[in-house]
């Protein structure tokens, strides 16, 4: 996480998007923060990945034994 750039605390929230900022949220990898010590709020360059990261490992499919007399 950041610090804030107004005060340099460490309470940074993310803030909602408001309506005419959507193409900026779209085309950059900035988001709104708001600061809860001194309220600034501003875009800053996001520090998680933009992409979801590696696929998690997928187990191939178990053989599952199943009695069909049961069914009827």
């Amino acid at each position: 996480m950041t610090d804030c750039p107004r005060c340099g605390s460490r309470t940074l929230y993310h803030s909602h998007t408001r309506v005419w900022e959507m193409p900026l949220k779209l085309i950059t990898a900035r988001r709104a923060y708001r600061c809860m010590d001194c309220r600034w709020r501003g875009w800053i360059v996001r520090e998680e990945p933009l992409s979801p990261g590696p696929e998690p490992e997928r187990l191939p499919p178990q053989p599952v034994d199943v009695d069909l007399s049961k069914l009827e």
